[in-house]
């Protein structure tokens, strides 16, 4: 893999643990709400589902491609961060987190 294509696939590793490592948390402030503990993992299975398809397609693409790919990780990461900042409103921290995992899966899914 050129050090490109290893920087995004790391991109998207992060954007994993940084939901997968704050799953005590972010559960906790769902309370007794089994739709948003739900959503919690569906957004954590979603993170993973990108990195791993990511991994097997990011091979001979092009670099304007791993380029987009790099940048919406990054932006995705700022978001997921910012959005776990502020448990208290937990529906909007899961919606923020949402949209950013859905945004690379569709990334993702274009490679």
């Amino acid at each position: 893999m050129t050090p490109e294509e290893l920087a995004a696939i790391e991109k998207l590793r992060d954007n994993y643990n940084s939901i997968h490592d704050n799953l005590d948390a972010l559960l906790d402030a769902c309370g007794d709400y089994p739709i948003l503990k739900r959503q919690v993992g569906e957004n954590m299975q979603e993170a993973l589902k990108s990195y791993n398809i990511a991994q097997n397609r990011i091979l001979n693409q092009s670099a304007a491609k791993i380029m987009r790919l790099g940048k919406a990780a990054d932006e995705a990461q700022k978001e997921i961060d910012k959005a776990l900042e502020d448990l208290k409103n937990i529906e909007a921290t899961l919606s923020t987190i949402t949209k950013a995992v859905k945004t690379i899966g569709i990334i993702v899914a274009s490679l």
